[in-house]
C-alpha cells in the first residue's frame, strides 16, 4: 500500500508537494526527494533497525529544508514490544520537544513504535541540518490502535502538532480526487476501491 501512494505520486513531485502541503498544512513547496521503506545510510544514529515506511524532502517557499518521517497503517497495528535503548533516552529530552521524563512513559507498548519514529526524525534532523522534520501517520480514519499511539506520543511533547500529523487514507483519496486532474482523480479511485471500499 505504501509503495502504491508514494510510488505513484514520486512521478508528479509538483502536485504532490501541493496535496501534501495542504493535507498536512504544511508549507511545501517542492518535493526534492521520495523513498519508500528509508533507513539512514552509514551508522545508524539510533543504533537500531528503526525505519521510515516513506520518507519525503521538501523545500519551503522561503528555501528551507525540511522532511517527513512517513509510518503508514492499514491493517496492521504499531509493533507491541517495548524497544529500549540509552541511545533513545539520551534524545528524549526538552530540547528535542519533550515533556521532561517521559522516556518511561513513551517506552510502552502503545507509544513505543511512533517513540522511536519521532526519535528517528530528531536524529535525522540534527545530523542533516534539517530545518523541519516531522513523523506523519498516515491511517484509516477509524483506526483506534493508531489513535491511541498518537495521543500517546503527543501527550508528551511541548509542541505536538509541530511534531506528529496525522491524514487519514480517506482524506488522502479525497485531495487526490479533488485535485480535478484525470489521472490523479483515477488513482483515488483505483486506490479508494482497493483500500477502503472492502465491504
Amino acid at each position: 500500500m505504501c509503495f502504491n501512494i508514494f510510488g505513484y505520486w514520486r512521478q508528479y513531485p509538483m502536485t504532490a508537494a501541493s496535496l501534501l502541503g495542504e493535507l498536512l498544512d504544511l508549507d511545501i513547496a517542492a518535493i526534492t526527494a521520495m523513498e519508500v521503506e528509508w533507513i539512514p545510510r552509514g551508522a545508524h544514529p539510533l543504533g537500531d533497525r528503526t525505519a521510515f515506511d516513506a520518507y519525503v524532502e521538501y523545500l519551503t517557499h522561503d528555501n528551507e529544508a525540511g522532511f517527513l518521517g512517513v509510518e503508514t497503517k492499514y491493517t496492521e497495528p504499531f509493533s507491541a514490544k517495548e524497544y529500549d535503548r540509552e541511545s533513545y533516552r539520551a534524545l528524549t529530552t526538552p530540547a528535542n520537544g519533550f515533556v521532561e521524563g517521559v522516556a518511561a512513559v513513551l517506552v510502552k507498548r502503545a507509544t513505543n513504535q511512533l517513540w522511536r519514529n519521532l526519535l528517528l526524525v530528531k536524529a535525522v534532523q540534527k545530523a542533516e541540518g534539517f530545518k523541519y522534520g516531522h513523523v506523519v501517520v498516515l491511517a484509516l480514519e477509524d483506526d483506534k490502535g493508531a489513535a491511541k499511539a498518537v495521543d500517546g506520543v503527543r501527550g508528551q511533547l511541548e509542541a505536538p502538532e509541530s511534531c506528529v500529523r496525522v491524514v487519514s487514507l480517506e482524506r488522502l483519496v479525497e485531495g487526490a480526487v479533488g485535485l480535478g486532474v484525470v489521472g490523479h482523480e483515477a488513482w483515488g479511485r483505483a486506490f479508494g476501491g482497493r483500500y477502503l471500499d472492502v465491504g
